[in-house]
Order: C-alpha cells, then sequence, then structure tokens
C-alpha cells in the first residue's frame, strides 16, 4: 500500500467519526473538562472548567473509572489466571498447568511492574464517555510491556464485516527528536533530518496504522509522516497492540455511548439548575 492509498483509506474512516465531534466535545466539556482534547482553540494550560457549574458527572465518571478498574483489574492483585485448553490431553494437563502457573506469576509481575494501572483507568475515563483505547507494545527487558491509553481524539477506529473494530489508525504530533527512539527502524525522510539539524522540536504529524489483512489473518502496522505522504515503517504482526473498548454500540456504529451520554439529559439539567 502506497502512502496516498493509505492517506485515502485514514481519511474516510476519519470523515466518519469526523460525525461525532460536536457531541464528544460537549460531553468531554462538563465530564472530562481537563483533557487536551476535543476543544477548538485551546492552548495547553488553559482553564476548561470555567462553564461547568454543577460537578457531579466529573466526580461520577471519576467513580466509574475506579470502580470498574477495581472489578476488572484491581492493581497489584492477580485477576486472571492461565490454564489449559481443551485441545490439551488429559494425561498432560497437570504437567501444562505447573507451567501455567508459573507462566502467571511471570505474567503478573511484569503487569505490576507496567504502567498499566494508570493506564487503564485513564482508558477506562474515556470510555465512560465514549471509547477507551490501549496501545499494548513489547518494552525492554527491565520494563517487558510499554502500555499507553491513548486518546480518543487520537485514534480513529475502522470496524470489519461483523461490526467488530479490525482496524485502527492514531493521528498525533511526534517531535523529529523522538522519531527515531519511538520507531527504530524507521527510514527517516529528508523533511526530518532537516528538522532535526535545524529545530529537533519541530511536531511532524504522523499516521500510525494498524491494518487487518483478511488474507493473511495478521496486521499489517505502518507509520507514515503526513505531509508528504511519506511511509517511514513498514511491518507485519501477528496480533493487534490496540485493545480498543465500548460499554454500548449500537449496530453499525463504530464509537460507542458510555454512561455520560446515557445521563447527558440529567447532566445538562443539574448544570443549568446550579448556574441559575
Amino acid at each position: 500500500m502506497k502512502g496516498a492509498d493509505l492517506l485515502k483509506r485514514f481519511n474516510a474512516a476519519n470523515t466518519r467519526k469526523a460525525l461525532w465531534i460536536d457531541t464528544l466535545q460537549q460531553a468531554y466539556q462538563y465530564a472530562l473538562p481537563q483533557r487536551e482534547e476535543f476543544y477548538l482553540n485551546m492552548r495547553e494550560g488553559q482553564k476548561k472548567n470555567e462553564e461547568v457549574y454543577d460537578s457531579t458527572a466529573i466526580n461520577g465518571l471519576q467513580k466509574y473509572a475506579s470502580r470498574m478498574q477495581a472489578t476488572l483489574m484491581p492493581p497489584w492483585r492477580k485477576w486472571a489466571t492461565l490454564t489449559p485448553g481443551q485441545e490439551i490431553p488429559e494425561d498432560e494437563k497437570d504437567k501444562v498447568k505447573e507451567g501455567l502457573e508459573k507462566a502467571t506469576e511471570t505474567l503478573f509481575t511484569a503487569f505490576n511492574h507496567s504502567p498499566l494501572a494508570t493506564q487503564a483507568h485513564e482508558a477506562i475515563l474515556e470510555c465512560g464517555v465514549s471509547t477507551g483505547a490501549l496501545l499494548f507494545q513489547e518494552g525492554e527487558p527491565e520494563q517487558p510491556f510499554d502500555i499507553v491509553a491513548v486518546p480518543l481524539s487520537q485514534i480513529v477506529p475502522e470496524e470489519g464485516p461483523d461490526g467488530t473494530i479490525e482496524t485502527v489508525f492514531r493521528e498525533w504530533d511526534v517531535p523529529a527528536r523522538l522519531i527515531q527512539r519511538k520507531w527504530p527502524d524507521a527510514k527517516i525522510p529528508e523533511s526530518v533530518e532537516k528538522s532535526l539539524k535545524d529545530k529537533p522540536d519541530t511536531k511532524h504529524k504522523v499516521i500510525e496504522a494498524t491494518l487487518f489483512n483478511p488474507k493473511t489473518k495478521n496486521y499489517d502496522y505502518k507509520v507514515m509522516i503526513k505531509k508528504g505522504m511519506e511511509i517511514i515503517v513498514e511491518r507485519e504482526e501477528e496480533v493487534s497492540p490496540w485493545i480498543v473498548f465500548r460499554t454500548s454500540v449500537m449496530p453499525g456504529v463504530i464509537l460507542g455511548r458510555g454512561p455520560i451520554m446515557q445521563a447527558w439529559p440529567d447532566i445538562l439539567t443539574a448544570n443549568q439548575v446550579v448556574e441559575l
């Protein structure tokens, strides 16, 4: 896939997401006002809660995220166990189970020394409004898992034939000096090389795409500098590094509607009453 084809596919998915922007902007204004997303003409550090008179939605969303995390993946606790599947013969299950118990301990030791607890909380907050996303990649030996909660403002999902999210695009700004560190196998184009010499903090808009390939059943991972449509990274992955989750989804709709959207009339009413 060439850069122009990748950009065309991204634009098609992004056009569909654009239908949600007004709704998401209002929801974040009253439930997650401090987030640096879905706001027009806002600068970093600017006050964002001046029109919020009732904090019920803000406090409620924080409690929702904390309770969801405590139920599903409580920090520093073993909330899952690896066990032999049905395809393992009965006479081998005890041996396999012993190995999986050790693997479970190793897995959760890595989880406990990763940013999973903090990043999962951030992603669940976004799910409480609409859609949460975690990027789960290989880290360093001292921290095997590199887990990042990616804000909804950056991701552009694309669904498969059964309505599940198969492909994920991420559009974000990356300083020139960090591109090689983020992607060691990147082929740095001339435009980025020039920035590195003159202004290393110059931000380049990057499209990071994880595309499901129905022929190979694998994922084509590509990174492209949007200006110039130069693809700098191409890989094939067996599994997607993305975990994108929603609590309530209508058939044929790409993004979710979390508890904040379901309580939207009450949130607006409470804010208006307190203001008056």
